[in-house]
């Protein structure tokens, strides 16, 4: 086989920086804009939030499914970059609840599915081309997404505070834009191009049906912790400005810190993986994340807040860069239909996060909703190791 004359691996790497520029850019700052700009109740913001995660997980499901159908997985990151142009061009573009509404809840969650399709389309190509360097490339994956953690927020910030929150979404529309070139330049060489390789149903059967018995449970123990880090993703922001005395800067600030600290060790844990089982991993790391959201319930400045990113970073390096590769292994065969399960999971994360977020949040104190994210994760930690239990000791694949 023609080896490609781009060089793919730094493509996919510069797709991720930017996929993780438009989520850095705007999470930090989706509820300030939306409590704070728009004035809108932390109940309706967190209906919207809930009515989005669910448009986020059909939409996901239904890219995976026809993804691992389609002659060209290239054409589904190009289409899905554009619609992320649209959507949040529009909420920076017109700065009104309508444009929120439509622009946050209804378009954004369907360009969000370029994130595991971008893994999709890596682990496909990998597989296909250099199998011993896969595992691995998606540990450098994460990274580059982790990358854009580090430098986008403080940037982010700076604008926001410069001018408007709205101003956010300006920079994530830009980044989107910047993947539909990058995905762009992949098609102007054809060994880049990356199919579904056909597998015989009968030979994988027995795998698969293993597989599946554990497959509530992986999905389960998955989104309990999800939920865990997406209701801090919720809380710590607004907790930033209302409990720990800190400011709008502050926000990127703190946000950045933790991604620049998860760089090395998403890569270490990506190296711990080849050696220990991914359930294991990401069982410890659930409750390390569980013993950062009790302390950070305890905190009183923002010195201390900052303190804590170094945990912060520990857990969550291994939960988001693991969580990939463990979901990829959910159904044989299927590397578009699994990966789509990372952002089904984070979208049914984002659902109850929200709801435990309008329940759990009084007045302008959010420490309960700490609390509430650590008893998550470490439920979903016993659900990792319950899931591995179900499998034949022949078809235990993490």
């Amino acid at each position: 086989m023609r080896g490609p004359r781009l060089p793919v691996g730094i493509l996919v790497c510069a797709s991720l920086f930017f996929a993780g520029a438009t989520t850095a850019s705007t999470i930090p700052y989706a509820g300030v804009v939306a409590i704070e700009e728009l004035k809108l109740a932390r109940g309706t913001f967190a209906a919207l939030i809930l009515v989005g995660a669910l448009i986020a997980a059909a939409a996901s499901l239904a890219s995976g499914w026809l993804s691992d159908k389609t002659r060209d997985r290239r054409r589904w990151l190009v289409a899905c970059a554009l619609i992320g142009v649209v959507g949040h061009g529009l909420i920076y573009g017109l700065r009104n609840r309508f444009a929120f509404v439509v622009g946050y809840v209804i378009v954004a969650p369907f360009a969000e599915t370029m994130f595991p399709q971008a893994f999709s389309y890596a682990r496909s190509y990998y597989d296909a081309r250099a199998p011993k360097r896969s595992q691995f490339m998606m540990s450098v994956l994460r990274t580059c997404f982790s990358a854009a953690w580090i430098l986008v927020p403080p940037v982010a910030g700076w604008f926001a505070a410069a001018g408007s929150a709205f101003d956010v979404f300006g920079i994530a529309s830009a980044a989107y834009l910047a993947c539909v070139a990058v995905f762009g330049v992949l098609f102007l060489d054809d060994t880049t191009k990356v199919e579904t390789v056909a597998i015989s149903e009968g030979a994988a059967a027995p795998s698969v049906d293993a597989a599946a018995r554990a497959l509530p449970w992986r999905i389960g123990g998955g989104l309990l912790i999800m939920s865990a880090i997406m209701l801090h993703a919720i809380a710590v922001p607004l907790a930033i400005l209302k409990n720990f005395g800190g400011t709008i800067k502050d926000v990127g600030l703190s946000a950045g810190l933790a991604a620049s600290l998860e760089v090395p060790f998403t890569m270490l844990w990506g190296l711990a993986a080849r050696r220990i089982p991914k359930h294991v991993l990401l069982a410890v790391n659930a409750v390390l994340y569980a013993l950062y959201l009790v302390l950070l319930s305890r905190a009183h400045s923002m010195a201390e807040v900052l303190c804590l990113q170094t945990l912060n970073a520990v857990a969550v390096s291994a939960l988001f860069s693991l969580m990939i590769a463990y979901l990829q292994e959910a159904i044989r065969g299927r590397v578009g239909l699994s990966t789509s399960l990372y952002n089904v999971v984070l979208a049914l994360s984002v659902v109850s996060a929200a709801g435990l977020f309008a329940l759990a949040s009084r007045g302008d104190s959010y420490r309960v909703v700490f609390l509430v994210g650590a008893a998550l994760a470490v439920m979903g930690a016993v659900m990792l190791l319950l899931a591995q239990r179900r499998l034949p000791q022949d078809c235990k694949i993490s």
